[in-house]
């Protein structure tokens, strides 16, 4: 147990820390008072929920399935891909030993649930998953669904998938929000599951499908072999994490948090180095020829040499340009698609939108474009809004929206900056809770129905479990 309260202490060491890097001595202050605020409760609620389990944090036997680049087993069986190599940067300051346990997404899922493995990669959030998993906060990378056709199969854009058979992962939030993704735009598909990605990739192959949906990540190092193009239609970006069973290995998870933490703000850390050899993609340099002449070369060799250098400069050009309308192609496909609102602002004014955000707040694209971003929420939001933006603040939280006729309703914010050509700009991404809430509160309602129902029996009535357990008795 003092080995739990110092690691505890240790991870809120270097989150204050951190905040102290980012957010001045004034936030890092208020931050740090409430993370220890946390750490003393957590560790009241570790010592006796964990006391029976401390010994399973010394071995940690985590699922891994194919998920190239991020975790995979190579021919030779041994585990490979970023998140793989970032956990094991992780246990070189611990006393852990790790186990990778190989078998299917689906398999370790259920194993994880089960106990049979106690930690799993590249896990997306959901609401349904939160359920019943715990989640890292730092995520370690984005990514979104793509859908790989063929190059003679005719799809170009998902309305060309209506009536056609696509292929999905089984148990994938991948193919769930492609599902999703089609449902929007009136698209009715045939879906057949698969174990793998690479079995859908060979059901394309042979025929048996028109279309599949994987990882960009995957699909792009993947599709060669089985000779399939990436289509134009990519949808719902996501952050993957690490994950435990609900209720476990909390420890575990603050670990894997603080290290991510301490290395993303420095970016000469392992984490970026890492990235950089999983992710990056190297650029080829044109090649230019050493001049090894005499000062007498003949007028034409040098005129030659010229017009090669002309003619490789323009299809340098041309290449670049390419690739740059190529990207800006594919970003604003993916904002569209997204059943979430995005916007793009610079000093607090918007200057780009995708139609869901104008949609959202009942207004025109063109009457956004230049409002502050605290016109779209009440005073108490956009005061929070606003200081986020202010103090470069990467983080998710929950909010009150106002529309253009004045009407309120809740909303979940993400907002980051990136680079957009070549400025840095506040992304923000939000997502309307108003029927999630409804959701809940008809749960709630239906829930206090059923516990009066039990209560007003009028005779002796429990609940009992498998092991004989009382569970519930009505009054």
């Amino acid at each position: 147990m003092l080995q739990a309260l110092k690691l505890l202490l240790q991870g809120t060491h270097n989150l204050c820390r951190w905040s102290l890097r980012h957010g001045g001595a004034k936030n890092c202050a208020s931050y740090c008072f409430a993370v220890t605020l946390l750490t003393i409760c957590s560790v009241i609620t570790v010592i006796p929920a964990k006391a029976n389990q401390e010994h399973v944090e010394d071995h940690i036997r985590v699922g891994i399935f194919d998920f190239s680049p991020f975790n995979y087993m190579d021919e030779n069986g041994v585990a490979q891909g970023l998140n793989v190599d970032l956990l094991r940067e992780i246990i070189k300051d611990e006393s852990w030993t790790v186990e990778f346990v190989p078998g299917s997404w689906s398999e370790g899922l259920s194993r994880l649930q089960s106990e049979d493995i106690d930690l799993m990669f590249s896990v997306a959030y959901s609401p349904e998953r939160a359920e019943i998993m715990d989640y890292t906060y730092e995520s370690i990378a984005e990514v979104w669904g793509q859908v790989y056709v063929k190059l003679e199969g005719g799809i170009k854009s998902i309305e060309d998938l209506s009536g056609r058979q696509v292929g999905i992962m089984k148990k994938d939030i991948y193919g769930d929000n492609f599902k999703k993704t089609a449902a929007k735009f009136g698209v009715v598909c045939t879906i057949k599951e698969y174990p793998t990605h690479d079995d859908i990739f060979l059901a394309i192959e042979r025929g048996e499908i028109d279309a599949g949906v994987a990882p960009q990540h995957f699909g792009l190092r993947h599709l060669r072999p089985y000779g399939l193009v990436a289509s134009s239609i990519m949808f719902s970006p996501f952050s993957l994490h690490f994950a435990a069973k609900k209720g476990r290995h909390h420890l575990v998870l603050s670990h894997i948090d603080a290290h991510l933490i301490e290395w993303k703000s420095n970016e000469k850390s392992i984490y970026y180095e890492l990235l950089n050899h999983w992710l990056g993609f190297q650029r080829s340099t044109p090649f230019v020829p050493q001049w090894v002449m005499y000062v007498f070369a003949a007028f034409v060799t040098l005129l030659m040499i010229l017009i090669f250098f002309t003619l490789l400069l323009r299809k340098t050009v041309h290449k670049r340009t390419g690739e740059l309308q190529e990207k800006e192609s594919r970003l604003r496909h993916i904002a569209e698609a997204t059943s979430e609102g995005f916007a793009l602002s610079s000093n607090g004014i918007v200057f780009d939108l995708n139609s869901q955000f104008a949609e959202m707040f009942g207004y025109k694209h063109a009457e956004i474009i230049g409002m502050r971003v605290g016109d779209f929420f009440t005073p108490e939001s956009a005061k929070q809004v606003i200081e986020n933006i202010k103090n470069n603040i990467t983080t998710q939280y929950e909010g009150t929206a106002v529309k253009k006729d004045g009407t309120e309703f809740p909303i979940e914010i993400h907002g980051k900056e990136i680079k957009y050509h070549g400025k840095i700009v506040r992304q923000s991404i939000l997502r309307d809770l108003t029927q999630r809430n409804q959701m809940l509160n008809e749960l709630l309602e239906k829930k206090n129905e059923l516990d009066a129902v039990f209560d007003n029996i009028p005779m002796v009535t429990l609940l009992i479990d498998a092991d004989f357990q009382i569970r519930k008795a009505n009054k």
